[in-house]
């Protein structure tokens, strides 16, 4: 059995090819069972998390590698990304973790952590910044991915000319961790398993969001 026929099998699929503006309310990372009085303040925290202006956060500490920061007035712009969320064993915390595209094309993003106190929705001691981390893939960068495969494969352009509801999408992705040639350390490269509905076929497209770069698998 493929990987899209694994994943589809498991009902895996539901968030990946949801028609957009379709995923309202809670933020599906957050876990459904945790109690309903922490599940209301991570969310708080959640919604309320003002948009970070620098690339890492002022106070921080960063582990598994080297991060290659941006000039401050290179970028007028950081974007943010909610990953996952994983409670603690006892619940009364949370860890958060945020994936942060590098301002600089080109060069790797970092990952966020951050841990909220449940009972307060207040951050419990500085973010700690994860380099070359392979933190989930987020709703971004599905949407990112599958718009560069659009433009630069022309299956795909054909697969989504009857409307998006009829393309089914199985998105995958890996940080590198070891540098080879087009691939970069830290890259962001998602695989995009592609299927029509009602065909057999799958289309497979390896894309490097970090390089902007999009590869057909054959």
């Amino acid at each position: 059995m493929t990987v899209f026929r694994q994943l589809l099998a498991a009902g895996a699929l539901a968030a990946l090819i949801a028609p957009p503006g379709s995923l309202r309310g809670a933020d599906p990372v957050v876990p459904s069972y945790l109690p309903d009085a922490k599940k209301d303040v991570l969310q708080k925290y959640l919604t309320g998390r003002p948009k970070p202006d620098t690339f890492l956060p002022a106070k921080c500490k960063i582990e598994g590698g080297t991060v290659v920061q941006p000039d401050p007035k290179s970028y007028t712009e950081v974007k943010e990304y909610l990953a996952s969320v994983e409670p603690h064993k006892d619940a009364g915390k949370a860890d958060v973790y945020y994936f942060r595209p590098n301002p600089t094309k080109g060069e790797a993003g970092v990952t966020v952590r951050v841990t909220v106190d449940l009972a307060t929705g207040k951050e419990d001691g500085d973010p700690i910044v994860l380099a070359n981390y392979s933190a989930p893939l987020t709703k971004e960068e599905r949407v990112a991915a599958i718009k560069l495969a659009r433009a630069e494969v022309d299956e795909v352009k054909a697969m989504y000319a009857g409307g998006e509801m009829d393309v089914q999408v199985v998105a995958l992705v890996n940080t590198v961790t070891t540098a080879a040639e087009g691939r970069k350390l830290g890259d962001r490269v998602v695989r995009l398993q592609i299927r029509k509905k009602g065909m057999k076929d799958v289309l497979s497209v390896i894309v490097n969001l970090t390089q902007e770069t999009v590869l057909k698998s054959e």
